[in-house]
């Protein structure tokens, strides 16, 4: 009897033994309440983060929208047409902020001119689509890969794709609101149009590859951004000023000829 009861006792020992091993291995991979709080807190802060982010990137569309605004007061008129560097704002915001967040200051900074303008819904829908096409190619192909070789290519194809958006867009909308015949535009095309969109695109290029490293850096500086503030003089930017050269004597040379 004693060496069954003995044994009774062992099995009886050896079953509460494997079970408290159980619950051991149980409870280790199950999370604890400070785990689960931890994870929590992370999630909240990054939740913080993203709202942080946000704001700051709204707020960043609401300045560079403003800035190009004003800018359509210091403008170049050459018959009816008229050059203003808003554009070059808005693509260094959508460079910044994404192609379309570039369209919608775009819009934001036609809507403002609306009020002012003498060439009412059509000018408002030139305005807009005008910088729209200009700004959302550049930064579609910039956003891809972003490099100073690619933003170079960006903005030339911008400037191909503007000259030749805008031939279409005369076309069809500024008889619209001049109040004159489709072929009467048409035979501007030449002379007028074509020389203008060209020159206003290369000094919106010109003056965005002059000014996008000084104020990128200003707004990582400010916190709006993130990226590093170092900031190297090579080669590249020697390039990149040449261009930039060029591309204004060019712009210049034909607004004289015009």
């Amino acid at each position: 009897m004693n060496e069954k009861n003995e044994n009774l006792e062992n099995n009886i020992t050896s079953a509460d033994a494997e079970n408290s091993s159980k619950q051991e291995n149980s409870s280790e991979g199950k999370p604890g309440r400070e785990d689960i709080t931890e994870s929590a807190s992370a999630k909240g802060r990054k939740t913080a983060r993203a709202k942080t982010f946000d704001i700051k990137k709204f707020v960043g569309i609401a300045l560079f929208s403003a800035i190009a605004f004003c800018f359509t007061f210091f403008s170049i008129k050459v018959s009816f047409l008229s050059f203003e560097a808003k554009d070059s704002i808005l693509t260094i915001g959508a460079f910044i902020y994404g192609p379309l967040s570039g369209v919608a200051m775009a819009l934001i900074s036609s809507l403002a001119e609306l009020p002012s303008s003498t060439t009412g819904f059509f000018g408002f829908l030139m305005n807009f689509l005008s910088s729209s096409i200009f700004v959302f190619t550049a930064s579609i192909i910039y956003s891809r890969k972003k490099s100073l070789n690619r933003a170079i290519i960006s903005l030339y194809f911008a400037t191909l794709f503007y000259v030749a958006g805008m031939v279409v867009l005369n076309i069809f909308i500024t008889p619209l609101y001049l109040g004159v015949s489709t072929k009467e535009v048409i035979l501007l095309i030449p002379k007028l149009l074509l020389p203008f969109n060209l020159a206003k695109a290369l000094l919106n290029t010109a003056i965005t590859m002059l000014i996008y490293k000084p104020v990128s850096l200003a707004l990582k500086r400010a916190g709006f951004i993130k990226g590093k503030l170092d900031f190297k003089f090579t080669r590249q930017s020697i390039v990149l000023i040449c261009l930039a050269a060029v591309s204004i004597i060019i712009a210049t040379v034909i607004f004289v000829l015009l």
